[in-house]
């Protein structure tokens, strides 16, 4: 694998071998993906991402899924970008199971990794070693790892360099002919928005505003066409940002998280250690199995990001080229610093005094995802400055053999110190558990440290020779090509290839035992539960026994007690629980937070609860009345039935009118909680009692319901899904007003006589939103059209 000349020299060959290389070093990696009889579990998946991909096939299947009936009473659906409603790859879930689909989405974004890493790299000069490596590591190291378990991620990384690729080509590019490379550059960022995690898109465009820099000095329009990047990209990803601004604005989000909460997961510096030396703490991927023992490093006892490694060649050889000198340096120096300053999250100045002064960065949180920023510029430095060497042999600088060096002296000693003070050690890692260690378990642990830090000095000692045959020139430039590729391929398989976990289908197909006891039968989806938050807090008083590796033991236990979302894979809907994402809609949060004034009175919790359709509830029994045998699910939990549940649709005996939700809310709370023959309603209405009346309902559907009614003196209905703005009704083809109800559900007062209403869900916002974008598509292809028949004429 020799070194070629950029990217034009580039032949179809070479393009095939480079091809069928990635091909194989993703199926080495991401091959049990394959099998639609295994599906993702690592952290987040099956609590969170794979049930909402669950409920939007499944709505789907009736058409537009605007509402989302299983979640906290009901919820929208396209303005939350956790659903990834607009990305293509999405869609796939509409044909396939949503579980395979989600496995398959990391094989095709590890290939689109690769592929535009490898063009990224050929563009700016680098020969074929330097794409391949940057290839490797953008696939396959911790940046793209560490993405699955937040899986909205996965596609923000996969588009950067497709970004940068289109962006240096446009700020490169002459007058006139500069727009073309920006639209691209603008669809890939929009591709990454619509991924579904509007944050990670940021550090896509990080990037592609750090590659503007080198030409800012030498070209000032270079600004301008910055500028209609982010504009364009704003107009392509309006179909997902219009409504999902809207929601943010009704959320609490909009008055800003708490800094407490927004700088939880911040890195600590310390934690950089595992850049260079990933298993300097242990095996971060076998913490299940008591083989880690960095606890004390991460907020939370755990790692956001799982691996923060690239590669010890990449990394070598990326710190030298900040100093020594490769195409867009300044680029890559500047992504790296800001994304580890911005990581430290409360560790420094930098992002308190942004959470508190640029607006709207009070609603971001978990700071370490910036960390991604700083290894993706480590990977493009670190495959250029290896070209460099590789090219420049004895002329080279001396700065990657100065680092490589430093690396190797580093990690020798590191290893000397585990092996020689064995003592100190066991302190350490005694100091760093959540729980104590016995003396055997302490042997094993500096064992196993002992173990690690020998093979990263081998591994640095193989860095350096690499490193300094480059330099020396004495070794034929093809067979360095091979070895640092072949080096760095296995050295990211040995540490990477444990971050990917799977489990058996099956467990999709067969409701957990709560799930069961619930008697939420196939064809009822609209059943209502409710757990007590406080039950999460003792995550261990839910046991669930597996055959499998024990690093799924606590994926098990996340299914077997149904948090926080997994009850939605077997047709269990919840009402009033926790706000997972901080997404929940402004009359939402209304709700919960009545449900949380109502503690610790469990008949007013019954009878909120009730009035919400739910009539399961779980419960965490306190120590003493836990018995020593038996319980569900567990003898920490108590099911109770509720007595006081109300219909999901029902017609109310009474109702009063108040200004605001909070007069209505403390009428509710000064009645013990109980709506069944007097609601309390927001806005100006008729008070008064209703006249007697019965009703049908015709059709009930996720964000529709249609009856027919009869009254006599008029009557008050009232529909048990979260109220929001987008919900209206019509009364035999007329507009009818709707009102909140003082527990946020929606209510309408239904005049004498008798007709057919009709409720439905529609978000505006997603409808201006698919009008703004196609609009702008249509823009470009319009513009690409007249450009074609110019060079015609």
């Amino acid at each position: 694998m020799g070194d070629g000349g950029p990217l034009a020299g580039e032949t179809r060959r070479e393009a095939v071998w480079a091809a069928l290389g990635g091909c194989l070093w993703i199926l080495t990696l991401y091959a049990p993906l394959l099998s639609p009889g295994r599906a993702l579990a690592s952290r987040e998946m099956l609590v969170f991402h794979l049930p909402l991909r669950f409920d939007l096939a499944r709505l789907a299947a009736d058409g537009v899924p605007w509402w989302n009936p299983w979640l906290n009473g009901g919820q929208p659906v396209l303005s939350n970008p956790n659903y990834s409603a607009f990305y293509p790859f999405s869609w796939l879930a509409a044909a396939l199971p949503p579980h395979w689909v989600m496995g398959l989405a990391v094989i095709f974004h590890a290939a689109l990794a690769f592929a535009g890493a490898w063009l990224l790299t050929r563009r700016l000069g680098g020969g074929r070693t330097a794409a391949a490596l940057a290839a490797l590591s953008l696939s396959g190291g911790g940046a793209f790892l560490s993405s699955i378990d937040v899986y909205p991620q996965l596609g923000a990384v996969a588009w950067i360099p497709w970004a940068a690729l289109a962006a240096d080509a446009a700020f490169s590019a002459p007058e006139r002919r500069w727009w073309k490379p920006a639209a691209g550059c603008a669809l890939a960022l929009a591709f990454a928005l619509l991924a579904g995690d509007p944050v990670a898109a940021l550090l896509a465009a990080g990037v592609v505003a750090c590659l503007a820099l080198p030409h800012l000095h030498r070209q000032p329009a270079v600004a301008g066409r910055l500028a209609a990047v982010a504009a364009l990209t704003l107009l392509l990803g309006a179909v997902q940002l219009l409504p999902t601004v809207h929601r943010v604005a009704g959320s609490e989000r909009a008055t800003g998280l708490a800094a407490e909460e927004a700088m939880d997961w911040s890195t600590r510096p310390l934690r950089l250690v595992e850049v260079a030396y990933p298993h300097a703490f242990g095996v971060p991927a076998q913490a299940a199995s008591g083989r880690y023992y960095g606890w004390s490093l991460h907020d939370r006892d755990s790692a956001y990001l799982r691996s923060v490694f690239p590669g010890l060649a990449l990394l070598v050889v990326g710190l030298a080229a900040f100093a020594a000198g490769v195409p867009r340096r300044v680029a890559w120096a500047t992504a790296a610093l800001l994304g580890v300053l911005l990581a430290f999250g409360r560790h420094t100045p930098l992002y308190p005094w942004l959470h508190g002064h640029l607006p709207g960065f009070d609603a971001f949180r978990y700071p370490e995802r910036f960390l991604v920023l700083a290894l993706v510029a480590v990977t493009f430095a670190g495959a250029l400055g290896w070209h460099r060497l590789l090219a420049d042999g004895r002329s080279a600088s001396r700065w990657p053999l100065g680092v490589a060096a430093a690396t190797l002296a580093a990690t020798f000693a590191a290893a000397l110190w585990v092996s020689l003070a064995p003592g100190p050690v066991a302190s350490a890692v005694a100091a760093s558990m959540p729980l104590p260690l016995t003396p055997e378990g302490l042997d094993l642990a500096v064992g196993h440290l002992r173990g690690g830090a020998w093979r990263a000095a081998l591994l640095a000692a193989a860095v350096c020779g690499l490193v300094a045959a480059a330099r020396l020139g004495r070794v034929r430039r093809e067979l360095l090509a091979v070895a640092v590729v072949a080096l760095l391929a296995s050295d990211l398989w040995l540490h990477g290839s444990g971050c990917l976990r799977t489990l058996d289908a099956e467990v999709l197909d067969r409701p957990s035992p709560l799930a069961r006891a619930l008697a939420v039968e196939p064809g009822e989806p609209w059943r209502r539960i409710y757990f007590d938050d406080r039950a999460f807090d003792e995550p261990h008083l839910f046991t669930a026994s597996t055959d499998e590796d024990p690093a799924l033991v606590a994926v098990r236990a996340e299914l077997v007690r149904l948090d926080p979302y997994a009850g939605n894979l077997w047709g269990v809907a919840y009402a009033l629980n926790q706000d997972y994402d901080h997404a929940l809609t402004g009359w939402g949060e209304r709700a919960r937070r009545m449900l949380r004034d109502a503690w610790p009175q469990r008949e007013a919790v019954l009878r909120v609860s009730g009035a919400w359709d739910v009539d399961r509830l779980v419960f965490r029994l306190p120590p003493s009345a836990r018995p020593e045998r038996g319980g569900l699910p567990s003898a920490a939990a108590e099911l109770v039935t509720n007595p006081y549940r109300l219909d999901r649709v029902r017609l109310v005996p009474e109702v009063r009118f108040h200004a605001d939700q909070a007069a209505a809310a403390a009428a509710v709370a000064a009645q013990g909680h109980d709506v069944a023959a007097l609601d309390h309603w927001v806005g100006d209405g008729p008070s008064g009692r209703g006249g007697d009346g019965d009703f049908e309902v015709v059709r009930r559907a996720a964000s529709e319901t249609v009856l027919r009614y009869r009254a006599e003196g008029g009557a008050f209905l009232v529909v048990a899904d979260t109220y929001d703005d987008g919900w209206s009704a019509r009364l035999d083809g007329a507009p009818l007003d709707l009102h909140p109800t003082a527990l946020g559900q929606i209510g309408a007062h239904l005049p004498a006589g008798e007709g057919e209403l009709v409720i439905a869900y529609r978000d505006r916002w997603v409808i201006a939103g698919v009008a703004v974008t196609l609009a702008t598509l249509a823009a470009l292809a319009a513009a690409l059209l007249a450009a074609r028949l110019r060079r015609r004429r």
